[in-house]
C-alpha cells in the first residue's frame, strides 16, 4: 500500500483513518507488506484476535502516525518488522476513558488488550518502541517483547507506558527481553501517569502499572535509564524489575522517579557503569565511601597504592585517615577506629620514629602533613611516642628552610619554592598543634607566622589577569617551568588551588575566635573561593583539572571538586560565605555524586576520575615542565585519597544538612 487516497470512488476517506481499520475480527494475517505515509495510524485492529502481523515494513513521518495500535486485542503476535514512525511504533491501546473503563458504556467497556508478543522487530524513528497507552482504559496484561533492536535519535523512548487519572485501567506483567538500543532521545523505560495533565475530563480513575520486567536490554545513548512520574497522594506504580540491564551514555539522572512508587527492583543494573542499588547499603555517603575503602584496602598502611611490602608514611594517606576519623566521631563504628588504630601502631616505633617514608632532613613538606592525624589520635588515644614523632615533624616546621622573605620552601629538593600544595601540608599541623606544644601564650607567634606565609603565598603566586593562584612561585626565577619575569608557573592547577583553600579553611579550625588576623583569613579565603566558582563547569558543577585553559583535552577532575565542594559547604555553615556560595557548593557535590561517583558490582562505591600525581620539576625531570600538555599526561585513577578525604568531608558538611544517601537520589 503507497498511500490512502483523500478521495476513493467519489466518496471522501477521513484524513484520520487507519490503513487497516480491522474491528471484531478474528484470523488476521498482514504479511509481507510495506506501507508508507499514512495519515493517522497504520494499523489498528479493534476487538480482534488471533492477529499475526509478520514482515511488514512501515515508512510514516507524519503526525500521529503509529505503526501498529492493537485495541482492546488479544492474541496478537507481531514479528520480524520494521517501523519507522512519526509517532509510536507499536501503541497498545484499549479504549479512552468512558469508552474503555469497566463499567462504561462504550462498546468496548473492561475489554483489556492481552496476550501480546513482539519480537525480532527494528524500531527506527518514534515516539515510542513498544508503547502500552495512552488511550488504555481497559487495562493491559500479558505483553511480551524480546530480540528487538531499536536505535534513533529520533526514537524517544523503549519501553513506554502513558495514562493518566481520566483513564483508569490496570496495566500489569509486561516483559521486554533481549532488547539491543543504539540510542534514544529521552528513556529507556518511562512509566508515566499524568501523561496529557491539561486534559478535559472526568477525573478520579486512577490507572495501576505494576509487574514490570524488563531483562538483558543494552542502551548505549539516552537522557534518562528510568523514568518514572507517579502519584504524589497514592502508590500505584510497584514491582518494577530490571535485570541484567547496561545503559550506557545517559546524559540526565539514571533513574529520575517523581512520586510515590514501591518496590523498585534493580537486578544487575548498570548505568554508566555504575550499580543502581534499589536499597543501600549504607544511610551517608561518608560511611559507605569509607567501609568501601576499608573493604578494597584491609592494610591502611597501603592506601596510597604502594609498588612494594612496606608500610608506606605519606600525606594521601593522612588525609585520607583524617576523615575517616571524622566520619567516627560523627557516626561510630568499631571497625573504623580500630582500622586507624591499625596505621598509628605500624608507622610509629616505641622510640616515636616514622617506620617508613620520613626523614626529617629532607624538608619535605608533604611528610608532615601525616602528623596532624597523629595529634588528632593521640588526643583521643594518648601514646608516650606520639608525642615524641609529633615533637620531631614540629621541629622540621619551626627549621624549614625559607625564601628571602619568610616562607617555606615546598621540600630540600626544591630548594626556593612556594607550591600552594605545600601551604596545605604544614600550616594546618603548625597552628593546630602550636598550643599543644608550645603552650597557649607562645602559639600567636605561631599563628602570626602561618598569617604571613599564607598571605604572602596569596600575593605571589596571584594572576590579576585571570583571577586565579598559579600552582607555584620560584623565587629564583631560573627554574625551568618558572616565568622568567614573575616566577610563576604557567598555569593554575584546580588541585593546588583546593589544596590552599583546604589550608586556610583548616587554619581557621586551628586559631582562635578573637586572633586579630582571623578576619583577613576569611577575606582570603572568600576571594579564591569565588574565583573558583567563576571558574565552576556551568553544566555539571564540577571543576576541570587546569583552570585557566579552554582546551577539549581538559577533562573534569574528582580531587579538586572534592575539595572546592568541601570548602563551600563548610564555609558556609560557619559563617564565612554568603548564600551563594553554600548553593555553589551544593550544586558541585551534586554534580561530583553524578560525575564521579560509581557502585562497584561489590555494592561498595569508588571516586572515579582523580588525577594521581601533577608536579612541578626538579631540575633533573624537565617533563614536569607545568605546560597544559604536562598536567593532561598523568595518570588518571580511581579512590585516590587526595580525592576521598576531600569528598568524605563534603559528604559530612552536606549529611549535617540532611542530605543522606537516599534523598540524594530520589
Amino acid at each position: 500500500v503507497h498511500r490512502l487516497l483523500p478521495f476513493s470512488a467519489g466518496r471522501h476517506v477521513r484524513q484520520d483513518s487507519a490503513v487497516f481499520p480491522l474491528q471484531q475480527c478474528d484470523g488476521i494475517l498482514i504479511e509481507g507488506v510495506t506501507m508508507v505515509r499514512s495519515p493517522f495510524w497504520v494499523m489498528h485492529p479493534l476487538l480482534s484476535k488471533n492477529i499475526t502481523v509478520r514482515n511488514v515494513t512501515v515508512h510514516n513521518d507524519g503526525p500521529n502516525g503509529d505503526g501498529c495500535d492493537p485495541e482492546s486485542c488479544e492474541n496478537v503476535l507481531i514479528e520480524n518488522c520494521v517501523f519507522d514512525t512519526g509517532d509510536d511504533c507499536i501503541a497498545i491501546k484499549s479504549g479512552r476513558n468512558e469508552d474503555g473503563r469497566e463499567g462504561g458504556k462504550g462498546r468496548y467497556a473492561g475489554i483489556p488488550s492481552k496476550n501480546i508478543i513482539v519480537r525480532n522487530c527494528v524500531m527506527k524513528d518514534g515516539h515510542g518502541g513498544v508503547v502500552i497507552g495512552s488511550e488504555i482504559s481497559g487495562g493491559c496484561n500479558n505483553v511480551f517483547v524480546e530480540n528487538c533492536q531499536m536505535d534513533s535519535p529520533n526514537l524517544d523512548r523503549i519501553l513506554r507506558i502513558k495514562t493518566n487519572s481520566c483513564r483508569g485501567g490496570i496495566i500489569e506483567n509486561i516483559y521486554m527481553r533481549n532488547v539491543v538500543v543504539g540510542q534514544c532521545a529521552e528513556a529507556v523505560l518511562k512509566i508515566n501517569l499524568d501523561y496529557e495533565p491539561k486534559e478535559v475530563g472526568r477525573r478520579g480513575f486512577y490507572p495501576t502499572v505494576r509487574n514490570i520486567y524488563m531483562e538483558n536490554v543494552t542502551c548505549q545513548k539516552s537522557k534518562y535509564g528510568v523514568m518514572v512520574v507517579a502519584f504524589d497522594d497514592r502508590t500505584n506504580v510497584y514491582n518494577i524489575n530490571l535485570k541484567d540491564c547496561k545503559f550506557d551514555g545517559v546524559y540526565g539522572k539514571p533513574v529520575y522517579i517523581t512520586g510515590q512508587t514501591k518496590d523498585m527492583n534493580y537486578d544487575n543494573l548498570f548505568i554508566n557503569g555504575s550499580l543502581v542499588l534499589s536499597q543501600y547499603p549504607y544511610k551517608n555517603y561518608s560511611e559507605w565511601l569509607v567501609y568501601s575503602e576499608m573493604k578494597r584496602v584491609p592494610d591502611p598502611t597501603r592506601l596510597d597504592f604502594p609498588k612494594d611490602d612496606k608500610p608506606r608514611w605519606g600525606y594521601t594517606i593522612g588525609i585520607e585517615l583524617e576523615a575517616m576519623l571524622d566520619t567516627y566521631l560523627a557516626y561510630g563504628g568499631d571497625s573504623i577506629i580500630n582500622y586507624l588504630k591499625q596505621y598509628t601502631a605500624k608507622m610509629i616505633d616505641e622510640k616515636g620514629n616514622v617506620v617508613n617514608g620520613y626523614r626529617y632532613e629532607d624538608f619535605n613538606l608533604d611528610n608532615t602533613r601525616p602528623g596532624r592525624f597523629i595529634l588528632r589520635m593521640n588526643q583521643l588515644y594518648p601514646e608516650k611516642k606520639f608525642d615524641k614523632a609529633l615533637k620531631t615533624i614540629f621541629k622540621q616546621l619551626e627549621n624549614q628552610p625559607r625564601t628571602t622573605d619568610g616562607v617555606w620552601w615546598h621540600k630540600a629538593i626544591y630548594a626556593n619554592q612556594v607550591w600552594l600544595d605545600g601551604v596545605y601540608m604544614g600550616h594546618p599541623l603548625y597552628t593546630m598543634a602550636a598550643p599543644i606544644l608550645k603552650g597557649e601564650k607562645k602559639a600567636k607567634k605561631y599563628y602570626d607566622d602561618a598569617f604571613t606565609q599564607i598571605s604572602k603565598t596569596y600575593n605571589r603566586t596571584y594572576d590579576k589577569e585571570t583571577d586565579l593562584w598559579k600552582h607555584a612561585w620560584d623565587e629564583t626565577r631560573k627554574m625551568f617551568w618558572a616565568d622568567p619575569e614573575t616566577g610563576l608557573a604557567k598555569h593554575s592547577w584546580a588541585r593546588a588551588m583546593g589544596w590552599y583553600a583546604m589550608a586556610i579553611t583548616e587554619v581557621l579550625d586551628a586559631i582562635p575566635q578573637d586572633y586579630e588576623n582571623r578576619g583577613k583569613f576569611i577575606e582570603m579565603l572568600n576571594h579564591v573561593m569565588k574565583s573558583a566558582v567563576k571558574y565552576q563547569d556551568k553544566k555539571t558543577g564540577v571543576w576541570y583539572d587546569v583552570l585557566d585553559v579552554n582546551d577539549p583535552r581538559n577533562y573534569l577532575e574528582a580531587t579538586a571538586s572534592s575539595m572546592f565542594a568541601y570548602v563551600l559547604l563548610k564555609g558556609a555553615r560557619l559563617g564565612y560565605f554568603d548564600d551563594s556560595m553554600k548553593e555553589a557548593g551544593l550544586k558541585a557535590y551534586k554534580g561530583i555524586l553524578k560525575e564521579f561517583i560509581k557502585v562497584n558490582p561489590d555494592k561498595t562505591i569508588s571516586l572515579t576520575r582523580c588525577c594521581e600525581v601533577s608536579g612541578l620539576g626538579p631540575a633533573n625531570n624537565p617533563r614536569r615542565d607545568g605546560s597544559f600538555e604536562y598536567y593532561i599526561s598523568e595518570p588518571i585513577r580511581d579512590n585516590d585519597g587526595k580525592g576521598v578525604g576531600p569528598f568524605i568531608w563534603a559528604s559530612l558538611e552536606m549529611e549535617r544538612l540532611g542530605y543522606d544517601v537516599a534523598a540524594l537520589n530520589k
